[in-house]
């Protein structure tokens, strides 16, 4: 039934369409050169829209140069290199590079191309480059682009700001953003402005209000990630329901509300106890990240679990603060949990994990549990890092709390350590004996990072090598430290080492039956020495086979050399 004046609408028969348009293109039998320039004085969403109109014109846009556009200023002096007598200052320099910028988009003035990305990288924004990154702004958005990224790194208060400009909302074909250091006003995004591609969104450190980033999140109905990192200007945000978003990462906000009802994986940091995880409508989270002091995490972890019963995955990561008490108990029970972070920068006074279904376990700490229960009878994979760069000494005791730790996944498939040390090491086996008899536990691969100096690489191999036999032992090749290290550890495992052939506290190596390099054929002096040099190596990996492991700590201390 027709209402008022409205027209009546016609059906069309399709098939009617489908011949006609079959019969007669006459858009694909238009001149190319004509074709080419239609789709130049379209804008960039209007021009692959049309592309879709003939087999003729989607050829013609397919066969558009790409281009993908890089200008970092950090790395521009070292290609900048002045003329003989030439002292160059910042100002120089920064001339250079807004020359540099300038002529190499020269080109897309007068041609439509499209651009795969376009990234900028600033140490700041200050008036005299303000006004060049409009014009390339400008130019860019013009044409159709798929990444754009601005970073501008404001290290000081006074810095001047930089305000995107509206030209930013032309660029339709966007599918990811990434901005840094940046400002927007309530004139960037003007009037009913749209993203219709895009996917991937962050803002970093950017000054806006609640009222532009909350627009801004409306305008990109494809939204598949978000990412709000230390932004200026609001301190709580509502997240529209936005039907395609999957992962959120919010952090330093005191409130948030969510209505993504599909929202998959949820990132963010609480400075508030007011925020209930539980209250947000996301039913389908399968994968939560929460950074914040133990209290905090402690009172929302339960309401966490009611809650969101799709969870599986969870990462907690417990910050300690002078104000609240150094030693906290961090209890967590989930039957459906399959993957378990725990990162932690204090000292829990308990950690008790019920979680049979688990698979994956993950913890970051300081110092080894003193105390820890688990009830994991899934459990596969047991990844630890032990972060002991503020710890100045680590004695045999330490080595005997890592053993009993370490035993409680001695049974599982895989097993990894991670040592950040900068301690003072002192080690004595002889402090253990009739306190542990069990047999070692094998680590898949124990990653080295040493800080301290190496007067403690000895006792520090000793003291790990009693508590475990790691099928690898790799040193990343980051410091002189640990290049040190790897040379020591080469001396040692080939029995170059005096120390060790005097020291009945290296008794391992009556176990360790054969050691090989990744990478290299045979394992010599030589060899190790085209490692060090050679700059392709990030990481250099000892396989080590070891033997015995069945008459366990029983059959060191019971050696011959122990009297």
């Amino acid at each position: 039934m027709q209402q008022g004046n409205e027209p009546e609408r016609t059906r069309v028969d399709n098939s009617i369409v489908n011949s006609t348009m079959g019969t007669v293109d006459r858009l694909s039998q238009l001149p190319e050169i004509t074709i080419l320039r239609i789709l130049f004085l379209l804008s960039a969403r209007d021009a692959a829209r049309t592309s879709l109109l003939s087999k003729t014109w989607w050829r013609l846009w397919s066969s558009l140069p790409t281009e993908n556009f890089e200008f970092r200023y950090s790395s521009f002096p070292q290609n900048c290199v002045p003329e003989e007598g030439e002292n160059m200052g910042n100002e120089e320099i920064l001339d250079k590079f807004i020359k540099f910028v300038d002529d190499s988009l020269f080109r897309i003035r007068g041609d439509k191309i499209k651009i795969e990305s376009f990234l900028l990288h600033l140490p700041y924004c200050e008036s005299k480059l303000q006004s060049h990154m409009d014009e390339w702004i400008e130019l860019i958005t013009k044409n159709p682009v798929k990444e754009f990224e601005i970073y501008s790194d404001r290290r000081h208060a006074h810095s001047e700001w930089y305000v995107l400009p509206r030209t930013i909302s032309v660029a339709k074909s966007l599918s990811t953003l990434n901005l840094q250091g940046l400002k927007l006003d309530e004139t960037t995004f003007l009037g009913h402005s749209k993203f219709p591609c895009l996917r991937n969104l962050s803002l970093s450190k950017v000054h806006l209000s609640r009222t532009t980033a909350e627009k801004l999140l409306s305008s990109c109905p494809l939204l598949e990630q978000f990412v709000l990192r230390s932004c200026l200007g609001f301190c709580h945000l509502c997240i529209p329901n936005l039907p395609k978003l999957k992962k959120v990462e919010v952090f330093y906000l005191d409130g948030i509300d969510i209505e993504a009802s599909n929202l998959e994986i949820l990132d963010c940091t609480i400075l508030s106890s007011n925020l209930e995880l539980g209250a947000l409508p996301c039913n389908n989270l399968k994968e939560l990240i929460v950074h914040s002091n133990p209290t905090i995490i402690n009172q929302c972890i339960q309401q966490v679990f009611a809650k969101f019963l799709e969870l599986e995955t969870l990462h907690l990561d417990y910050n300690f603060s002078s104000y609240e008490p150094y030693r906290i108990s961090i209890i967590i029970s989930r039957h459906q949990l399959k993957s378990l972070g725990l990162s932690v920068s204090g000292d829990p006074e308990a950690i008790e994990i019920n979680a049979p279904n688990l698979k994956s376990y993950r913890f970051s700490s300081k110092t080894v549990p003193s105390s820890f229960l688990m009830n994991a009878s899934s459990l596969q994979e047991a990844v630890f890092e032990l972060h002991m760069e503020d710890i100045f000494e680590i004695d045999t005791e330490w080595f005997l709390n890592l053993l009993k730790y370490l035993m409680m996944f001695k049974n599982h498939k895989f097993l990894c350590l991670t040592i950040f040390s900068n301690a003072s090491v002192t080690f004595n086996p002889l402090e253990w004996r009739g306190r542990y008899g069990s047999e070692l536990p094998v680590i898949e691969n124990l990653i080295l990072r040493m800080t301290s100096s190496k007067e403690n690489y000895e006792a520090l191999l000793n003291g790990l090598l009693w508590c475990c036999h790691p099928k690898t032992l790799s040193v990343p090749l980051e410091n002189e430290r640990n290049r040190e290290l790897l040379k020591f550890l080469y001396k040692a495992f080939t029995k170059e080492e005096d120390s060790f052939r005097r020291s009945s506290h290296c008794n391992w190596r009556h176990h360790l039956k054969d050691v090989k390099i990744v990478g290299l054929e045979v394992v010599d002096e030589k060899g190790l020495e085209s490692l060090l040099t050679f700059e392709g190596y990030k990481l250099v990996t000892f396989e080590l086979t070891w033997g015995a492991e069945d008459k366990g700590l029983e059959s060191l201390l019971t050696f011959e050399g122990y009297n």
